[in-house]
């Protein structure tokens, strides 16, 4: 028997509709900052935007669809915040670019009050975890352009994979910290950045 096909996000085209979209995943943000993410349910979305429960069900037929849609909304933000960063940035090695990356993660994780709930917390959701690969992938890729800034340009066997590993090692002592200390620590940080240059230098050194 064939897979039932997983519930969607019913996007809308109107503005109306988009409005209220918009208005639904506001108030899930607004109750996960407040109460956290198991205890943010429908028919609470329902009333923190002051609609009808049917609403929120007819944009999300499951709770863990508006934390996925979450989750793409704040990948945009990180996404922006890179871009900035790496323009403002003095790129002349690999090592700057590693530093980049976990410099630009560090201030998104602790700038972004959600982010840690959204994408490290161990109560992410499901189908926040499984759009984790696809966003990773894209991240890596657009990473990836940042190395033609290089000279010689690293000859590295799917570069852009290890850079989506990179991340992984990151968010790895990110999520230690989180575990141990409640915020991610200065030394944790350097951790973070030693893991990334460790991992690559393997490849580029």
């Amino acid at each position: 028997m064939a897979d039932k096909p997983l519930p969607q996000v019913k996007r809308p085209v109107q503005a109306r509709s988009i409005a209220r979209f918009e208005k639904i995943l506001d108030a899930a943000e607004y109750l996960i900052l407040e109460s956290g993410i198991d205890a943010t349910s429908h028919h609470k979305i329902a009333e923190k935007a002051e609609l009808p429960a049917a609403s929120v069900y007819q944009y999300f037929p499951s709770p863990e669809l508006i934390f996925q849609a979450l989750a793409e909304r704040h990948f945009k933000n990180v996404l922006e915040l890179f871009q900035n960063r790496a323009e403002e940035a003095t790129i002349e090695s690999w090592e700057d670019l590693a530093n980049l990356m976990v410099n630009a993660g560090y201030e998104y994780y602790t700038t972004d009050p959600i982010a840690e709930q959204l994408f490290l917390g161990v109560h992410a959701a499901t189908n926040v975890r499984r759009g984790a690969a696809s966003r990773l992938s894209e991240f890596a890729q657009w990473f990836l352009t940042l190395f033609d800034q290089l000279e010689p340009y690293p000859q590295v066997e799917d570069l852009q994979e290890k850079l989506a590993i990179c991340v992984n090692l990151m968010d790895a002592a990110f999520v230690r910290s989180l575990s141990l200390h409640d915020e991610i620590t200065p030394d944790y940080l350097e951790e973070a950045r030693r893991a990334v240059r460790g991992y690559l230098g393997t490849y580029l050194l």
